[in-house]
């Protein structure tokens, strides 16, 4: 069973930066067949954040 893979985009404008993470399409198997889902990083300070929302078909 493969997980996923992932797409990721990184953005700088005014010294602000954002990175987007989405699950790649139909590249999960087995028992995460379908799984769609995007990842966000959140920085404050020294201190990173990783937030994954993700959804399973039922």
């Amino acid at each position: 069973m493969r997980a996923c893979r992932s797409d990721k985009t990184f953005q700088m404008d005014c010294g602000k930066s954002s990175l987007n993470i989405t699950v790649v399409p139909d590249s999960a198997t087995g028992e995460l067949t379908g799984l769609t889902g995007k990842m966000d990083v959140i920085i404050k300070g020294k201190e990173h954040k990783h937030v994954f929302e993700y959804a399973l078909p039922q």
